[in-house]
């Protein structure tokens, strides 16, 4: 949905996303695009407590959140400020996107080029006038961060990511209430042994030749490749096209478990998992 929203809007003032290129591609380990949270390396590792609480939460951090003492938020405690956040960087997109429109630098439009149809979680804006970018901009923030320092929620009545990742880490469902909110609900266990022990930052190329698990992890390369060469073709002209976008993404969940459940042949206990690289050169 947010990648829907932001190509949508980049669409209405005549751009064309191009996805599938190389240097569009993130490479891990590695950081965020743009310089936003500034320190933070992106590792792709098996499920953790510390990869949630160190990477997840990071990445969706809040501009302002409260920081629970005894797990529990309230009006008055201490607000943990953080800038250059994901919520920080759309802000500024839509300070420069009202400067432009007031100025009749930019006009918005091409709605036959934008996705219209979204039948996920959240609502999907077309983008025709700046108060629709408002909102897109908004929806995308919500549903990241929350509505506020104390309104975990994202306005649809969902957790926002930041405090669904919150809750696996603190080991309670959060309750909210008129003061605030407390992780004092049921309890949310976490068992590593559920985990399969995939490789730390999964690379094709310390794959043995020829073995399964290479042959595995090249399939997928080609299937991800696949994947966003159908989302460049939905945001330049084909928005219908996303269906069939969607489809290849659930075929690379399948193909994540299966590499996941494949020893990586590196004799150490691991197993393979999947690299988000693009395939190697034949």
């Amino acid at each position: 949905l947010h990648m829907a929203l932001a190509c949508n809007l980049l669409i209405s003032i005549g751009g064309s996303p191009i996805i599938g290129m190389p240097g569009f591609v993130p490479r891990y380990p590695g950081p965020l695009p743009g310089g936003l949270r500034a320190g933070l390396i992106v590792r792709l590792r098996r499920c953790t407590i510390a990869q949630i609480r160190d990477i997840f939460l990071s990445i969706e951090q809040p501009e302002n959140a409260v920081e629970p003492v005894r797990k529990t938020a309230k009006p008055g405690d201490p607000l943990d400020v953080s800038k250059f956040t994901i919520g920080w960087f759309y802000d500024e997109i839509l300070s420069s996107l009202e400067a432009l429109s007031k100025a009749k630098k930019i006009t918005f439009g091409n709605a036959s080029q934008q996705v219209s149809t979204w039948n996920g979680p959240g609502t999907l804006f077309v983008i025709q006038k700046l108060e629709d970018a408002q909102a897109a901009i908004q929806e995308i923030k919500h549903q990241g961060e929350g509505c506020a320092a104390l309104k975990p929620g994202d306005g649809d009545k969902e957790l926002a990511h930041y405090y669904k990742f919150a809750e696996i880490v603190a080991g309670r469902r959060i309750v909210v209430d008129v003061k605030g909110y407390s992780f004092t609900g049921a309890p949310i266990p976490f068992d590593p042994e559920g985990v399969w022990p995939m490789m730390d930052d999964p690379d094709m190329a310390l794959l043995p030749t020829g073995s399964r698990a290479r042959i595995l992890s090249e399939q997928f390369a080609r299937t991800y490749q696949s994947l966003l060469n159908g989302l460049s073709r939905t945001f330049n002209g084909e928005p219908t096209y996303l269906n069939q976008a969607i489809g290849l993404m659930y075929s690379l969940d399948l193909a994540a478990r299966q590499l996941m459940q494949t020893p990586s042949g590196l004799n150490d206990g691991t197993t393979a998992g999947s690299s988000f690289q693009l395939p190697f050169p034949e």
